[in-house]
């Protein structure tokens, strides 16, 4: 077995997810398959819980999550006090990484044997801000809603001793952390790793201060990827959690593999035309690192697109252009004609953009 090239490849053992009108992985796969909306109006109960009036959330469109209130404080030895200070981001986390550790077959006493890291993307605080608002701030709430709390909470409640990372790059968090976590894996600083993302929407009056800059956010509630009829993007919460090994230990170890994951980089798009502007040839040249990484022979294929389809984007036509340099660049370093449906694959149209976690729907997926 040449050791060197399942050294370098990753196998992802365990997954779970919360996405809208999606409440597991199942519940997620069903929703692909039959392409249903999860775009819905402001919550009425979400509503009542904030406290907010009708007019607060009239026009707010997006991708919500249920039951973000219900939590079991008992089962991770949380007391009720501190559990109303935890941002309920990492309440979800939490819960998400028990039912991945559960699909990965993995238990406590696996989990102490090894050195497990935690790498999650993380973003702001929409909680931290609505208690501040309220004027309820106490240490347990700026603690509990502290962005690295989300991955330093996964391993203060599962012992675990490896690297333990919140990583925020805006849209790009949980994939970026997903890379940082195959890097700790391939450089033996982790046996295991777990790589998370979580967003939640609590504050609307973010959304109506996005929603004034013109195209921005879609005025029609619908993320129109790839189409110039699109006026902006739908937010989102959710949240998801894969596991991971290094693939030749989990060969070794007889894990179910559900995925492989051959390759990864990061860059940064530089100056552009805007800081929220991506490059496109920055994005090529990323795919063609990731793909010189012991991607070396694809029989069939697809690119999942993450998009954030912004009506300035369309006009600038570099959503466009990003697929067909991303096609050809593909095309060039592995000597393969990809059919340009494979490349549009997208399950934003669905579910829109969750921000922190919106890449790792696409891992799941």
């Amino acid at each position: 077995m040449n050791q060197r090239f399942y050294n370098e490849k990753f196998a992802i053992i365990g997954m779970s997810c919360r996405f809208p009108q999606a409440s597991n992985i199942d519940e997620y796969y069903t929703l692909l398959l039959k392409g249903k909306n999860a775009v819905t109006d402001f919550p009425e109960t979400r509503r009542k819980l904030l406290g907010l009036s009708k007019d607060e959330v009239s026009n707010i469109k997006g991708g919500f999550i249920d039951d973000i209130e219900l939590f079991d404080p008992e089962y991770f030895g949380i007391n009720q006090q501190e559990a109303k200070a935890i941002d309920p981001q990492h309440r979800l986390i939490l819960e998400l990484v028990v039912d991945a550790l559960t699909s990965a077959g993995l238990t406590a006493q696996t989990t102490k044997k090894s050195t497990v890291g935690v790498f999650m993307g993380s973003g702001d605080s929409e909680y931290q801000s609505l208690i501040s608002i309220h004027k309820n701030m106490k240490t347990q709430t700026i603690i509990g809603a502290s962005t690295c709390m989300l991955a330093n909470r996964v391993s203060y409640h599962f012992n675990l001793h490896g690297p333990s990372l919140s990583i925020n790059t805006s849209c790009s968090s949980s994939l970026t952390a997903l890379h940082y976590a195959c890097m700790s894996l391939k450089n033996k600083e982790s046996d295991i790793a777990i790589v998370g993302g979580s967003n939640m929407l609590l504050i609307p009056k973010v959304t109506y201060a996005l929603a004034k800059t013109e195209g921005f956010i879609s005025q029609r509630g619908i993320c129109k990827v790839f189409d110039k009829s699109s006026d902006g993007y739908v937010r989102s919460e959710g949240a998801g959690v894969v596991i991971i090994k290094r693939l030749d230990k989990a060969i070794e170890n007889n894990d179910q593999i559900d995925a492989v994951i051959c390759g990864s980089a990061v860059n940064n798009d530089g100056a552009t035309n805007g800081i929220v502007a991506p490059s496109y040839r920055a994005q090529t040249e990323v795919i063609k690192k990731t793909l010189l990484r012991n991607i070396k022979k694809i029989t069939k294929s697809y690119l999942s697109i993450s998009t954030k389809e912004d009506l300035m984007l369309t006009e600038l036509g570099i959503e466009s252009l990003q697929v067909i340099e991303i096609k050809t660049a593909i095309e060039e370093e592995l000597n393969i004609e990809i059919p340009l449906a494979y490349l549009l694959q997208s399950p934003k149209i669905s579910i829109i953009i969750e921000k922190i976690s919106s890449l790792l729907i696409n891992v799941v997926k």
